[in-house]
């Protein structure tokens, strides 16, 4: 990712990115306390604050989770984009 100094930035990650298994780089790695589920069938929506921000991750349904639990997500540097943040224009 190509920004200047003092830039700011928007990290942006989609839902299906998240995993709840250890990623090898702990580095990528986020605890967060889940808010609310949504069970949508063969996957569920688990909905939690992070940076001030509410995201979800879209994770099987086979997991057994509750609100007020924490869980620790991962996401493979790949999957992690960046956008400048006034533009909202993608970095690379």
């Amino acid at each position: 990712v190509t920004a200047q100094a003092g830039q700011s930035i928007t990290l942006g990650i989609r839902p299906e990115a998240f995993d709840v298994l250890a990623s090898s780089n702990p580095t990528l790695q986020l605890t967060v306390t889940v808010d609310r589920l949504e069970q949508l069938g063969s996957e569920q929506w688990a909905y939690f604050n992070f940076a001030g921000q509410t995201m979800h991750a879209k994770l099987d349904s086979d997991l057994t989770l509750q609100a007020g639990q924490p869980i620790t997500l991962s996401v493979a540097p790949e999957h992690i984009h960046c956008f400048d943040s006034q533009s909202q224009s993608r970095l690379s």
